[in-house]
């Protein structure tokens, strides 16, 4: 049963809001703070109220709701529900005939209500509007994203989103070629600031709490869209944004529950069949990721490459734990990042830049020659560690492991997930497969692209989007 205190006592009765802002709160009392007063100080003509639900923080930010806020509507939750649920909650009790979904690590300048509200009641095909995001020091923020489908993940998978971010198809979920100085359709504006009507909430319902902390604005901007409503991005307004307050308390676990989600996502959209297939072009399995690393996985292994492939917090863990458990292994770094030869010299027999053409571990852009003398190195295996649950992106170092010609491949995810492998041809061929399947959809869409371009398509109706990201006939 969920344990709720309601403050609804400064309800005014006499006016009722055009706009309800609702904000969910995780122990970001000081950015929840500064959101608030700025939404306060801020010149508005509309009428709005503000509904603030708090997911049992520890950081006393109920207490400066009630000491600070008094006026605002609160619902603190004895436990932390998530947010789907907590925003459900918030779009219950909204009398707005708009609602507003906001993050609290964002500050609100003038005008903003007003400009949204005026586009709104100018246009009824609008059934959510965004705005820019931007950086305390005011460059603009890149969130705007395509709804996830087959194809992104096939992208994704092969890293080709990375590669060929204007392309029609492989940009598609990353939105590379999207002008944010242009207001236009976009698929899926940033979770951040969403502002829909109170009757797209009525027809579509909330937020699926199938998906507590990501995904759940993914699959109900899908919703709206396939409920005849237009989702609109708009460079006329704009809020500055912090980046993801609370996931940063609990990064790891963050990324770990994105990626489950993302798979929840595609179940629920493309079905059991069609996800199980989709396994095939991740180079690893949420679903079979076990604790494989023992010693006996190493009795054979002298001397092995680590490469830096994640975000420092987790390689740290991972690094010290490997120093530990296997004293008597050579350990050779390898990174993109010259500054990490000195910062991790201690725990590395040897720390090495990589050279190639990419910011990134490729093998199709290492140089020949860097390539030839790591050869000569005689590594018998290539750990890494990786920052989601199915290695999303990295075949590009497997591919690099099997030039090398090691023995084996071990990756460690973010929840502490071991996966080993010896070098096999099914290995090889799904990477082969996975690539072959990549550049066929990038030709593809290249030449759909072209053809979107002709009379011929306009004469037929083919629709197709420039790199700008301006829908065209």
């Amino acid at each position: 049963m969920l344990q709720t205190q309601c403050d609804q006592s400064t309800k005014n009765t006499l006016t009722q809001p055009r706009l309800s802002i609702c904000i969910v709160n995780w122990n970001t009392r000081d950015y929840l703070y500064d959101c608030l007063r700025s939404i306060q100080k801020a010149k508005h003509s509309v009428n709005f109220e503000i509904i603030v639900v708090d997911n049992a923080s520890s950081d006393d930010s109920a207490s400066m709701l009630q000491l600070m806020f008094p006026k605002i509507k609160k619902i603190i939750n004895k436990d932390n529900l998530g947010y789907a649920m907590a925003n459900n909650q918030a779009m219950r009790v909204a009398q707005g005939e708009y609602v507003l979904l906001l993050n609290p690590d964002t500050v609100v300048p003038d005008d903003v209500f007003d400009v949204l509200v005026e586009k709104m009641d100018a246009d009824s095909s609008i059934g959510v509007i965004s705005c820019q995001l931007r950086n305390m020091d005011g460059s603009i923020q890149r969130f705007c994203s395509g709804l996830p489908n087959i194809k992104d993940e096939i992208f994704i998978q092969a890293g080709f989103d990375r590669r060929y971010p204007n392309h029609i198809w492989a940009g598609h979920r990353s939105l590379g070629y999207f002008d944010y100085t242009l207001e236009q359709d976009v698929e899926q504006p940033p979770g951040t600031f969403l502002f829909t009507r109170k009757s797209v909430i009525q027809t579509i319902g909330g937020f699926d709490e199938q998906f507590p902390i990501f995904f759940n604005d993914v699959d109900w901007c899908k919703q709206v869209i396939e409920a005849g409503w237009r989702i609109v991005f708009t460079p006329d307004t704009y809020i500055y944004h912090h980046k993801s307050a609370s996931i940063k308390k609990q990064f790891a676990k963050s990324l770990t529950d994105a990626f489950f989600m993302r798979k929840q996502y595609y179940l629920k959209h493309f079905g059991g069949l069609i996800t199980r297939l989709l396994s095939w072009f991740a180079p690893f399995r949420a679903n079979s990721m076990k604790s494989l690393l023992r010693k006996k996985s190493l009795k054979n292994q002298r001397k092995i490459l680590l490469i830096k492939s994640s975000y420092d917090e987790h390689f740290d863990s991972f690094i010290k734990n490997l120093s530990k458990q296997f004293p008597d292994v050579s350990f050779d770094l390898l990174s993109t990042k010259t500054e990490d030869s000195e910062r991790y010299a201690k725990y590395f027999s040897n720390c090495i830049t990589y050279q190639g053409s990419s910011n990134w571990i490729s093998l199709r852009h290492t140089d020949k020659t860097f390539l030839n003398q790591l050869q000569k190195s005689n590594y018998t295996g290539v750990f890494f560690p990786h920052a989601t649950v199915d290695g999303a992106g990295y075949w590009n170092i497997v591919f690099f492991a099997c030039a090398l010609r090691c023995n084996i491949l071990g990756a460690y995810g973010v929840d502490g997930g071991w996966h080993v492998f010896s070098f096999r041809k099914i290995l090889t061929i799904r990477g082969l497969f996975v690539y072959g399947t990549a550049y066929l959809l990038l030709l593809i869409g290249y030449v759909r692209e072209m053809i979107g371009k002709t009379e011929w398509s306009k004469k037929y109706g083919i629709r197709h989007f420039s790199h700008h990201g301006e829908p065209q006939r």
